[in-house]
């Protein structure tokens, strides 16, 4: 296979770090890196870099990749329009993919024994035929407190699918579009999703799988969408396990404000699920503070700390 890296070439074990850079233009991956290299890359923007195979910015093969605070715009490739991660593993967080493009997986893809940590990114408006944000094949996945919206697919905005296992924790998927499945499509293995809301899609049912999904919802909100909430294989999962059916009251979600009233029903410990903790991504930011309950021992408790 060719090594590619339009920009950087990363091989033989080296371990650089890549800091407040700007990757543009460039063909065939921006940075490529490759068997047992540990490269890290921070505060850096990747912008209209493409490839005709596989991960339009960032191609990494059998590597150990650190992302944190770098954007990813309107990159573009066959496969993972922003990053492709083959086997080794990858660790990214507070990171935005916004506008990528791809005939499978419009920002990152994930093949073939890679182990991957996504957290506190944004995905937004990328697109793609299958799998508008993220696509996930026969590797250990974990996204947490990540934003998924306006993101727009034939086949389902986070695909999870062939031998995956997967986490979904503490996610918002708002204003995103399946055509012809669910938002967030769950393939062979186990999927578990926590504490996340699915609402209003432009397009497509909340969340579903094939006939060998196992998929587990604890604390999620699924609501306002067009295919259905709960509905399918998920069906039974309603009203146990703090599962509801509510709507969010975000804050803004046309502006991207999509923190929650106090009034919601995804505010931490609030009825119709007060088991739950917060649920989506992002906190109660509107509306006043939620008051929490408390005994007078509690609060003399309080004042001797």
């Amino acid at each position: 296979m060719d090594p590619g890296g339009g920009a950087v070439l990363i091989e033989t074990a080296s371990s650089p770090t890549i800091s407040s850079c700007i990757f543009t233009g460039n063909w065939d991956a921006a940075i490529s890196c490759w068997d047992g290299t540990a490269p890290e890359i921070t505060f850096c923007v990747f912008r209209q870099n493409e490839s005709d195979g596989t991960g339009g910015a960032i191609h990494s093969e059998a590597a150990n990749l650190t992302i944190s605070h770098c954007d990813f715009l309107e990159n573009h490739a066959a496969n993972g329009g922003a990053m492709l991660g083959y086997a080794g593993a990858a660790e990214i967080s507070n990171c935005t993919f916004r506008q990528n493009t791809a005939d499978d997986a419009g920002a990152l893809y994930f093949i073939f024994g890679c182990a991957a940590t996504v957290r506190d990114c944004l995905f937004a408006d990328n697109s793609a035929t299958e799998a508008a944000a993220v696509d996930i094949m026969m590797c250990n996945a974990l996204l947490e407190r990540c934003t998924f919206t306006g993101n727009s697919a034939m086949q389902g905005t986070l695909c999870s699918c062939k031998m995956s296992s997967v986490q979904i924790r503490g996610c918002t998927f708002w204003g995103n579009s399946s055509l012809y499945a669910p938002v967030v499509i769950c393939g062979e293995l186990n999927v578990t999703l926590e504490n996340t809301v699915v609402a209003f899609s432009q397009e497509g049912s909340a969340v579903g799988g094939g006939l060998f999904s196992d998929i587990t919802l604890t604390c999620c909100d699924l609501y306002g969408n067009p295919g259905g909430d709960w509905v399918g294989s998920i069906a039974d999962q309603y009203g146990i396990n703090g599962n509801i059916c509510e709507d969010p009251l975000f804050c803004d979600p046309e502006n991207g404000d999509f923190t929650v009233a106090c009034t919601s029903p995804c505010a931490p410990f609030t009825p119709p699920n007060p088991e739950c903790d917060l649920i989506g991504a992002w906190p109660v930011g509107c509306g006043g503070t939620p008051v929490t309950e408390s005994t007078w021992g509690g609060i003399k408790a309080m004042f001797r700390r």
